[in-house]
């Protein structure tokens, strides 16, 4: 099998990713300056149409140009995406006026100043404790407390809404989280257009040591686990989580906190987690040469929330357990 020429790799690499979905069928709808694919929850593609990133998927094959684009969305290998993508070239159909439109506008929202805007409150967040104390089990007095002091709440589409605020308490940043799972399917997460990476999701301790997670999520189930073992009621360290692993966020927390001397990662107990966690770390230690020490803290499943989740599991099992034995010896 020969190979494939330069020249025709450099015509397939200058396909429009939204000329190719949408002439695929695939359903395109615009967010402000990015671009989302229904049911693809986390994936988005660029204003230009030319890259394209999936944040919900930790795997280095989500993300790339219009190459790994087609490799993704149909499973093909490298040389079979390129075949179909050359397929796909020599129908020299007109362009989609849609997608031009579309990028057009995309283009003008990338150009104008952004504004970061928090999502609009629901009129109740019975949907968000639900999802936060019942699906993933979290400890419900820690969900009251960030929902009391305006860290956590509902918007008006029913996600969970996780809210980072800045020296003065002013939310600067927000990333979203959809309460309503559907199995086969990529749950709904994102961060507000404009957030200022600066400031994530934080409790903000007084101890000279802070607590690094992922995502709220994974900081509130290990926070429920300490609560579990009784361990919660004198929560001095400090917590954050990255929305991912923004380095500035961290890098910016240290800073504005300078007793902190300790630093602790507790990423997801996966590959990308043992990555993340190592590139963390080296990028701290090469801005504040031998400033903190460091240490880990990795879940025994793949994150916190599966860890309290089995925990509870096991607890209820031990509970059926012992309520057999009452019966049994009363029979």
């Amino acid at each position: 099998m020969g190979r494939i020429p330069e020249e025709t790799l450099e015509k397939v690499k200058k396909i429009n990713i939204i000329d190719y979905a949408m002439n695929n069928g695939y359903e395109i709808r615009r967010i402000g300056s990015q671009f989302k694919i229904k049911d693809f929850g986390g994936l988005f593609i660029d204003a230009e149409g030319e890259k394209w990133n999936r944040f919900s998927d930790d795997s280095k094959e989500a993300g790339g140009g219009i190459i790994q684009f087609v490799k993704y969305m149909d499973q093909l290998d490298f040389r079979k995406a390129v075949e179909k993508l050359i397929d796909y070239a020599s129908l020299e159909r007109p362009p989609n006026q849609e997608a031009i439109a579309h990028i057009k506008a995309a283009k003008q929202v990338k150009k104008e100043p952004g504004v970061f805007k928090v999502p609009n409150r629901a009129q109740n967040y019975r949907r968000v404790f639900a999802y936060l104390t019942k699906t993933r089990q979290i400890d419900a007095e820690i969900v009251q407390y960030y929902v009391k002091h305006r860290k956590i709440y509902q918007d008006d589409h029913n996600n969970c809404v996780f809210c980072g605020g800045d020296e003065k308490g002013k939310v600067r940043s927000a990333s979203l989280r959809g309460t309503y799972d559907v199995p086969g399917k990529d749950p709904f997460k994102g961060l507000v257009p404009n957030s200022d990476k600066l400031y994530p999701f934080t409790y903000e301790g007084k101890s000279n040591r802070v607590m690094v997670f992922e995502a709220p999520i994974d900081m509130l189930s290990y926070q429920s686990i300490k609560k579990e073992f009784g361990l919660h009621s004198d929560c001095q360290d400090h917590y954050i989580a990255l929305n991912g692993v923004a380095h500035i966020g961290l890098a910016h927390y240290l800073e504005s906190h300078p007793d902190i001397n300790r630093v602790v990662f507790c990423l997801d107990n996966d590959e990308p987690g043992v990555k993340n966690t190592a590139e963390l770390l080296n990028s701290i230690e090469e801005k504040y040469p031998q400033k903190y020490e460091f240490d880990l803290k990795v879940p025994t499943n793949k994150d916190w929330n599966q860890d309290l989740r089995l925990i509870h599991e096991a607890k209820e099992l031990a509970k059926n357990q012992e309520w057999e034995e009452v019966v049994e010896l009363e029979a």
